[in-house]
């Protein structure tokens, strides 16, 4: 058995797409499909959840310069000061 993961794009779910569906099963080839939005599931989400909830701090929200810095400063940094564990 063959699994594809695909997003819920609207091509995904064509009637072109749903119509070989029953061939591709004969064929041994199934696809299971993300959730609309899954956050969890996508890695920019992940990363910038961690920047605002872990590491900005308050004052890093004074000014827009100071924000842009901030995160500046954490991308630069990813790998040597900040990590992301994913399980």
């Amino acid at each position: 058995m063959i699994t594809r993961v695909a997003d819920a794009a609207s091509f995904h779910k064509s009637a072109d797409v749903r119509a070989k569906m029953k061939a591709w099963k004969a064929g041994n080839l199934y696809f299971q499909f993300l959730p609309p939005y899954s956050s969890e599931l996508n890695i920019i989400e992940i990363l910038w959840h961690h920047i605002k909830h872990l590491w900005l701090k308050i004052e890093d929200y004074t000014s827009t310069n100071a924000l842009k810095k901030a995160v500046d400063d954490i991308i630069t940094q990813m790998k040597i000061k900040y990590t992301i564990i994913y399980t």
